[in-house]
């Protein structure tokens, strides 16, 4: 296990390092997005968030990748020794799912907080679904989790498919 470690200390590191970069500006996009305030209005004052949303995106995308490379590498050794480890894929599925759920949920109680786009005196009133106050809505933990799951998920796909051929 020692020489498996020693050999992807660098995939090792890389996913300490963007796990940290990309969670750091996912906070940040939290922290500069605008809360909403109960039949408020639009601010006016744009969306600073979307600045670090700028810089989420290719830190969460490299994440993703690398996430799923170490997945690939993990099952595939546990497939070359027979070892299905389908107890770890049933439990990330079951995981993807209460995440939806939750990430479902989540959204509606932004948008519910927001009013109906057909009241005028709603905060969201006018918009079409993306305003300053619905980053969190969007760009969260929760669906930050689930595309983890999913990449994962697609680690192991790809390792019993290359075991299959």
């Amino acid at each position: 296990m020692n020489g498996t470690l020693q050999k992807h200390s660098g995939l090792i590191i890389s996913l300490l390092v963007l796990g940290m970069a990309s969670l750091t500006s996912l906070m940040l996009v939290d922290l500069f997005t605008f809360r909403p305030r109960p039949n408020g209005h639009f601010s006016g004052n744009g969306n600073p968030a979307l600045l670090f949303v700028f810089l989420l995106v290719p830190l969460y995308a490299v994440w993703l990748g690398l996430v799923g490379r170490a997945s690939y590498l993990f099952f595939g050794e546990g497939l070359t020794r027979g070892e299905e480890r389908l107890g770890i894929v049933v439990l990330l599925i079951l995981l993807l799912l209460l995440q939806a759920f939750i990430a479902y949920g989540y959204a509606h109680l932004i948008f519910h907080s927001l009013g109906s786009t057909s009241d005028p005196e709603a905060t969201f009133a006018g918009s079409r679904g993306m305003n300053q106050y619905t980053n969190t809505a969007y760009v969260n933990l929760i669906t930050y989790t689930i595309g983890t799951i999913i990449a994962i998920l697609a680690g192991y796909v790809f390792a019993l498919l290359r075991r299959r051929n």
